[in-house]
């Protein structure tokens, strides 16, 4: 299917923007004269420890084909890259070093910005840094921008100016709000064209914390979009723009994932989509309470088309019989990461930890630890608290 001719998108109003599958994209759209193409990832995860480095890059270099790179102004990467710390001797570091390697070479021959910006310290580890390194060890020249702290710069020169906040810059937002407002006072601005984030905002946490931002402030302050990773749903509200993850990691993510893009041309932002990632892995829960062994066999057996290394998870009561012969089941299906979901049968209320898996996190560091520890002390008695607010001010 060819793309349709572009038209301009409401960046205030629209609830949702239009969604097209990666293997529909049969052509790619050339840039009109100043048009600056802007393609967002988030999420990525490398070195995951379900779904592998390989496959996740080898769906990177499917979908940025050097004829859609012809196309493209700007890559930007909003955190979370990785999934967590890379071993110097492992395999995957050896293969991302060199994918990096390989894409910078790519994005150098149709002169492709990369922007990436560090993500949750737990993932990252500011391992993304690799990317200005092999930039400049190769001498390969790309236009490549990291940014770990709060930053104000424009996008392209003469373009609007973008404001990057990574991930965890204070365990309470308010305080990275106000780090916003400082910087823009010295930058003298009273507005950004964007924002390029990596954290939460308060319209996507069940309970409200400190860590997340508010996005009534940010919507003040951000002229065109705000950009925010670390959510793995795409999301659309008002200015915000979610890209969610690459690829599906989890079981609770069974929604579309894939990547944004827009264009911004004559001062507007023009023909957002999101690119649903049609070959995500498949994660799919069955409800299989009180079936009997030969219905659930039956159920696997419909879903024999789905691709060799589908994660399947069965709900299933500890007295159902495909619970006690669950074995027999992970037999018959090798190809598939077959688990369970145990659950009370008397109420279908679920024992699993699907609800604390990915839990809030934040990195200790002086910074952070009065705020972490201070909600914990509330009721010490007074001589506990005198000695903990000394150890506090001297860490």
């Amino acid at each position: 299917m060819t793309m349709e001719t572009p038209t301009k998108t409401s960046t205030s109003t629209d609830a949702t923007i239009p969604q097209v599958r990666f293997s529909d994209l049969t052509t790619y759209l050339p840039l009109r004269p100043g048009e600056k193409r802007v393609v967002v990832l988030s999420d990525v995860h490398l070195h995951h420890s379900r779904v592998k480095s390989p496959k996740i890059l080898d769906e990177l270099d499917r979908q940025f084909p050097d004829e859609r790179l012809a196309t493209i102004t700007h890559i930007v990467i909003s955190g979370d890259l990785f999934e967590k710390r890379l071993p110097f001797d492992s395999d995957d570091s050896f293969l991302i070093t060199r994918w990096m390697g390989s894409f910078l070479r790519r994005l150098k021959r149709f002169g492709v910005a990369l922007i990436i910006l560090e993500g949750t310290p737990s993932h990252d580890h500011r391992q993304s840094r690799w990317f200005v390194q092999i930039n400049q060890l190769a001498h390969y020249d790309v236009d490549v921008r990291y940014y770990d702290s709060l930053a104000i710069e424009p996008l392209f020169d003469g373009g609007p100016t973008v404001l990057y906040v990574p991930d965890e810059v204070n365990h309470d937002a308010n305080k990275t709000w106000k780090q916003v407002m400082e910087l823009m006072r010295l930058k003298g601005l009273e507005k950004v064209g964007f924002a390029v984030m990596h954290g939460m905002f308060t319209f996507q946490e069940p309970i409200r914390t400190v860590v997340s931002h508010n996005e009534e402030r940010y919507h003040g302050i951000v002229e065109h979009l705000i950009i925010i990773g670390h959510h793995h749903t795409h999301a659309v509200n008002e200015k915000i723009r979610v890209p969610g993850s690459f690829e599906r990691l989890r079981h609770n993510e069974e929604e579309h994932k894939g990547h944004y893009q827009f264009s911004f041309l004559n001062g507007a932002v023009t023909d957002e989509l999101f690119i649903i990632n049609d070959r995500s892995t498949v994660f799919s829960t069955l409800d299989a309470v009180g079936q009997t062994y030969v219905q659930v066999l039956d159920r696997l057996k419909a879903l024999s088309h789905l691709p060799a290394g589908s994660y399947l998870r069965l709900k299933l009561s500890r007295r159902d019989p495909a619970y006690v012969s669950f074995q027999q089941l992970k037999d018959e299906f090798p190809h598939f990461h077959l688990t369970h979901k145990t659950i009370d049968a008397d109420d279908h209320i679920a024992v699993t930890d699907d609800l604390i898996e990915r839990p809030l996190t934040t990195a200790l560091r002086p910074d952070t630890l009065p705020d972490l520890l201070r909600p914990r002390l509330q009721g010490a008695s007074d001589p506990v608290m005198a000695a903990m607010e000394r150890i506090m001010a001297v860490a």
